[in-house]
């Protein structure tokens, strides 16, 4: 349908970015990274505010699906830099970089990234998770 008011325009295009989102997160959780990423690849940009930074993270997670860590490693560090006013989305970007960085065998950059999540976002769920990943790392 043509919208003759911008009002409608960005409104209707705000929900189709957030029904793109929620959609590919569904296919991630099915197991279908190619068709996640079909839907983010356009949005994943901070033109698109937190929706545009929840876009990246589901590309991130699209490649870390697919091809593995490696891949996904720059698409977080990316999210987490270009999404750092949205603190709950940079936290969980910095874990999940930890998360890449451990399973590349790298475990004192994990942990580097981890520390940042913890000092950067002591408030956020992430904080809490780093938290336990520190700790248990310590005990090894």
């Amino acid at each position: 349908p043509r919208l003759e008011n911008p009002g409608e325009q960005r409104e209707t295009r705000a929900l189709y970015i957030q029904a793109c989102v929620a959609a590919a997160e569904a296919h991630l959780l099915k197991g279908e990274p190619d068709r996640a990423r079909a839907l983010v690849d356009s949005i994943a940009l901070p033109t698109h505010g937190y929706y545009g930074g929840r876009a990246l993270m589901l590309r991130a997670g699209a490649l870390e699906m697919k091809d593995g860590p490696r891949a996904a490693l720059a698409e977080y560090q990316r999210a987490a830099n270009l999404f750092g006013r949205f603190k709950e989305l940079a936290a969980e970007a910095h874990y999940h970089v930890g998360e890449c960085h451990l399973r590349l065998g790298q475990a004192e950059a994990a942990r580097a990234a981890w520390q940042r999540v913890v000092d950067l976002y002591p408030q956020t769920e992430w904080a809490g998770r780093s938290k336990e990943r520190l700790n248990a790392s310590a005990s090894r």
